[in-house]
């Protein structure tokens, strides 16, 4: 089994809970009894104090946790900064500490609490380790069920996922095999797409169809490195599946 290393990271709390200026009223409708059931139809108005600020005040918000998301992985324990970017990662939250302060310091019928804790997990912590190997394992595994079939959309939420996860690989050999397979999954996910383009739709053409088997097998070359990921064997070539 070929050496398997996570590089320290940096797991990224977060947490939030604003005051958008919003109130709800209930208003009845209807009420029908049913034997032992009984119904009733509600209405529920949703009332503004500030409609602009509030839709300001969640724009805000938005903006706040896309900057972060931009500079992290997100994985089953949460999101994960590479220690590469810490010092980009301490003004990101800088930033956002000033754009929330900035809003409040305006906003009159409106509150945005938003706070960003940065803890460092060193490489030698078991849990993390193993709960970054069966991210990187689970992500592999995604790309590999979408490839065998021929699901376009199936790969690009899978790589969409898994975005930035090579960062976490200390081995660089093997950070550059898995940036391969995310290559070779991007151009599949292409054939794949302008194959069911070519035939109407019909998925069982596509996927027997020589550009996208020769695409599939591009994708199953990217998995030298299976063993130490724990995945499972790569494609089946034509032979074996005759």
């Amino acid at each position: 089994m070929a050496t398997f290393n996570i590089s320290d990271v940096i797991l990224v709390q977060e947490a939030s809970s604003s005051d958008l200026g919003v109130s709800y009223e209930r208003e009845v409708l209807s009420e029908e009894t049913r034997g032992e059931r009984e119904e009733t139809l509600f209405k529920t108005l949703r009332v503004f104090e500030n409609k602009p600020e509030a839709l300001r005040a969640k724009a805000t918000y938005e903006q706040a946790r896309a900057r972060l998301r931009k500079l992290c992985s997100k994985t089953v324990i949460g999101l994960v900064c590479p220690v590469e970017r810490e010092a980009e990662l301490a003004e990101a939250i800088a930033e956002i500490d000033r754009m929330i302060a900035d809003a409040n310091a305006e906003l009159r019928t409106c509150h945005i609490e938003y706070t960003v804790v940065p803890v460092r997990i060193e490489h030698d912590n078991a849990r993390a380790h193993e709960t970054l190997r069966h991210e990187i394992q689970r992500h592999a595994e995604r790309l590999i069920d979408a490839t065998r079939a021929a699901d376009a959309e199936g790969m690009r939420r899978a790589l969409k996922l898994g975005k930035g996860l090579e960062e976490l690989v200390a081995d660089e050999a093997l950070r550059a095999d898995l940036e391969g397979l995310n290559d070779a999954a991007r151009t599949a996910a292409r054939v794949i797409t302008r194959s069911l383009k070519e035939h109407e739709g019909d998925l069982e053409a596509a996927r027997t169809s020589a550009t996208v088997r020769e695409a599939a097998e591009a994708v199953a070359r990217r998995f030298p490195w299976a063993d130490a990921f724990g995945v499972g064997p790569a494609l089946p070539t034509e032979e074996a599946a005759a």
